[in-house]
């Protein structure tokens, strides 16, 4: 079956991205439609984890050649990455917020199980969040030991690496 839309603004293609991750639908985009997703990445209105499906090769593609869009096509890789699944050492600061429980009988996480405890710390705590902009408190504040009023959810995969020794 063959779905064709009309030009869509950037904050459309934001919703439509979100749905085609939510629903794991997948979608081939045309030119102009990878058009509007850049321009949608430019005003920060898309979540790199929306891209890093398998069915969004194409558009990643695309991506790797716009050299402004870099920092986002890491942050995208960083999701795909199978090093974010590879145990790694965390650091004391880490394991005082998070405790044993996240840890393997030798004392390793990973770094999608940083990701996931930051993710329920989020829920627990009722972060309130805006637009994938998760206003912090106290608590995150000091274990991220970085002292915004608020981060991007993007941002995720990039903090959790400060928990890990190398």
């Amino acid at each position: 079956m063959r779905v064709v839309f009309e030009q869509m603004t950037p904050n459309q293609m934001k919703q439509f991205l979100k749905f085609l991750y939510e629903s794991m639908v997948s979608y081939t985009f045309e030119s102009t439609q990878i058009d509007t997703i850049i321009s949608a990445i430019r005003q920060d209105l898309v979540n790199p984890e929306w891209i890093s499906t398998d069915s969004m090769g194409d558009v990643l593609a695309v991506l790797d050649t716009k050299e402004d869009l870099s920092l986002f096509v890491k942050m995208v890789r960083g999701f795909k990455d199978q090093s974010f699944d590879f145990p790694l050492r965390p650091t004391d600061h880490y394991i005082r917020y998070c405790g044993n429980e996240w840890l393997n009988a030798k004392g390793l996480t990973t770094k999608n199980n940083a990701i996931r405890f930051i993710e329920n710390q989020i829920q627990q705590q009722n972060m309130k969040e805006v637009d994938g902009l998760i206003f912090t408190n106290t608590w995150m504040k000091e274990f991220l030991n970085d002292y915004r009023t608020c981060i991007y959810r993007k941002e995720i995969p990039n903090l959790v690496h400060r928990f890990f020794v190398e």
